[in-house]
């Protein structure tokens, strides 16, 4: 079919891109933008937080309601939710971030806070989290994936720096606690 509607063709000029594969993906936006301009500021898949009980771990029943408030924006992405329970509270750490162009910037995923008495009415307070992106490094555009666990008395959170971990993950320690 190619060959049919080019045959008295001399040049083929192909502008859906930008100038290199490489440029193009340093800015998916951009390139978004020329190939799908009605697209580019659509999300891509918006994940929020829900939670479903069971007695017997066959029978599932959903809650039916998101758990945590948005902060960013109405699709902001919330995922991967690790909760603890420590010190009489259960303790909510998960990763959000915006639902469009947060690749390789300052929207990327970062690690949320909230918590709560009965795991199903949960207050977020992401200033408590006590980690942010580091200025430069192999953290500096995001954190994400969040795990809290407990040894000795002491909190301790694994997570994963830019790219999903591509470059490294942290061990961060707990310096200090505030009670809600």
């Amino acid at each position: 079919k190619v060959k049919e509607l080019t045959k008295n063709t001399d040049y083929i000029f192909h502008l859906a891109a930008l100038i290199s594969v490489p440029e193009s993906i340093k800015k998916p936006k951009e390139t978004a933008e020329i190939k799908e301009p009605e697209r580019a500021d659509v999300p891509e898949a918006v994940f929020k937080i829900r939670v479903a009980f069971s007695d017997n771990g066959i029978d599932w029943k959903r809650f039916g309601k998101d758990l945590i408030e948005n902060k960013l924006e109405e699709n902001e992405v919330q995922a991967s939710p690790d909760v603890i329970f420590y010190k009489g509270k259960y303790h909510m750490f998960f990763c959000y971030k915006y639902s469009t162009n947060f690749r390789k910037n300052t929207r990327g995923y970062r690690i949320g806070y909230a918590y709560s008495d009965d795991m199903i009415h949960w207050t977020r307070d992401d200033s408590q989290v006590g980690i942010d992106i580091s200025e430069e490094g192999w953290d500096s555009e995001s954190i994400a994936y969040p795990h809290v666990f407990e040894l000795d008395n002491t909190l301790y959170m694994l997570y994963l720096g830019n790219e999903v971990g591509r470059f490294g993950f942290g061990l961060a320690k707990l310096e200090s606690y505030i009670s809600q």
